[in-house]
């Protein structure tokens, strides 16, 4: 923030107010009317906005309040003179940078010391705010302080609020502290994660200094990485680069998995302009331990759990989807965040299909009424790590997945095409042996791969002292 704009957007709401007081004193307005609110002389009535007017005054808004406001005021005054516009639009533009000017002026400053900052979009649904909830855990279990800077996404809702499983940690945790954007913190780790997160700077970021900094590459710049080339861009990897370089300065970047990893140095080689990925992946975790999985009391009925946010993406295509996930009488299919990609490309919902919508459900109590769960994507898709499945065997599920996951699960699931899946899952379940020494097979991969103590060597590896 600078002055001038301060005072650009103070004179602009001044001269507004004053142009209306002017026009009240030579004309005593009707109750429907309202003073012109840039100085135009002309009582307009006060119509309510449209729908359609009002999303645009609030994604405005909320860019100017969540630290994209140089843009936000320059837009906001040249809707606010446009004769174009409904009059209570432009004086809710007027009056919500007349706010904004107060609550900056009242910004107090405060400086944080903290062992580890964990910066990025802390609003997120799905697994972003996961991968920082159980990160957090970790951290706080082993007595570090933890200080959370949000900085929204620029192409998402910015105006969305912080996570409530995250904000409940500065709620509830004397070691954990919020930042502000006009704070500063010294930190031995920094830790951002989420790129699109800093494809745009806010225009006002605290002044971090930190002995180490990292950035998790758990997004590809790519929405989709097909025969055809990448399709549906995300976040520009140079963009990145370059803005990180501004704020916070030196940074490590590591990808959550062997998919960033090859997508990175396949398409973005370039792009990365010198800087290497970290060898050692930067993975997802579970932190904390779950007792033996016990399946659900199946009476002769196979139950499939498929746990993954409703995109197209997520899902592939109807012919693989019939396979991998059968209409058959003795399975049924349990889908935890919504199938309406699925429903649409098969034109309806088998019966044996039980859809739980996003959130609707507990994932404890979700995964607890499953014997075994199926995981497909689209083969275009790139599923940066597949928080999903880990968090199955986390808990003794046995997972029936893709080969693309070979290198990240190990021997923790078990591999194999579309056509094969039922066949597998049958041959599981009716032996005994196999389905426990498969259960504790992928209890020990997390154990040894995305449990808080890896996390925590990881991270002792990069702390100074």
């Amino acid at each position: 923030m600078t002055i001038a704009i301060i005072a650009v957007a103070a004179a602009a709401v001044l001269a507004a107010l004053a142009t209306g007081y002017a026009w009240g004193r030579s004309r005593r307005p009707r109750k429907d009317d309202v003073r012109d609110p840039v100085g135009q002389g002309r009582p307009q009535r006060l119509e309510p906005l449209t729908p359609e007017k009002k999303a645009e005054r609030d994604e405005w808004k909320g860019r100017l309040f969540n630290g994209f406001h140089e843009n936000a005021i320059a837009k906001g005054k040249a809707m606010a003179r446009s004769d174009d516009e409904p009059a209570y639009f432009r004086l809710s533009i007027l009056r919500n940078i007349v706010a904004w000017y107060e609550a900056e002026t009242a910004v107090d400053p405060a400086h944080r010391d903290v062992d580890v900052l964990i910066a990025g979009d802390l609003s997120l649904p799905g697994g972003t705010t996961e991968s920082n909830v159980q990160e957090i855990k970790a951290l706080r279990e082993a007595g570090l302080t933890v200080g959370l800077y949000h900085h929204p996404a620029y192409k998402f809702d910015v105006a969305r609020p912080v996570n409530p499983k995250i904000s409940h940690f500065i709620e509830s945790d004397g070691g954990v502290v919020a930042v502000g954007r006009h704070d500063s913190v010294r930190a031995r780790l920094a830790i951002l994660r989420f790129p699109p997160s800093f494809h745009r700077l806010a225009d006002t970021l605290p002044d971090v200094r930190s002995d180490r900094s990292v950035l998790v590459v758990n997004q590809s710049p790519y929405g989709y990485y097909g025969e055809d080339g990448p399709r549906r861009k995300v976040w520009d990897v140079a963009k990145v680069r370059e803005n990180l370089r501004r704020w916070p300065g030196e940074v490590d970047w590591y990808s959550v998995g062997p998919a960033i990893t090859e997508v990175m140095s396949r398409h973005h080689a370039e792009d990365l302009g010198g800087v290497e990925l970290a060898e050692e992946p930067w993975y997802d975790i579970v932190a904390g331990d779950f007792p033996p999985h016990r399946g659900s009391d199946r009476d002769g009925v196979i139950v499939v759990g498929r746990h993954a946010r409703d995109d197209k993406r997520k899902w592939p295509s109807a012919e693989d989807l019939r396979l991998c996930y059968p209409d058959a009488p003795d399975f049924r299919i349990e889908v935890l965040g919504g199938a309406e990609a699925a429903r649409e490309k098969l034109g309806g919902l088998p019966d044996n299909w039980n859809v739980h919508g996003f959130g609707e459900k507990d994932v404890d109590d979700f995964l607890a009424g499953i014997d075994v769960m199926v995981y497909f994507i689209g083969k275009d898709a790139v599923e940066a790590f597949g928080r999903a499945p880990m968090e199955a065997m986390a808990r003794g599920i046995p997972v029936v997945t893709e080969p693309r996951f070979a290198d990240l699960f190990g021997d923790g699931a078990l591999y194999c095409e579309p056509a094969a899946v039922e066949r597998t899952v049958r041959d599981l379940v009716s032996d005994e042996t196999r389905l426990r020494r498969q259960s504790e097979s992928g209890r020990r991969t997390v154990r040894e791969r995305f449990s808080a103590e890896s996390y925590l060597n990881r991270v002792g590896r990069l702390l100074p002292d």
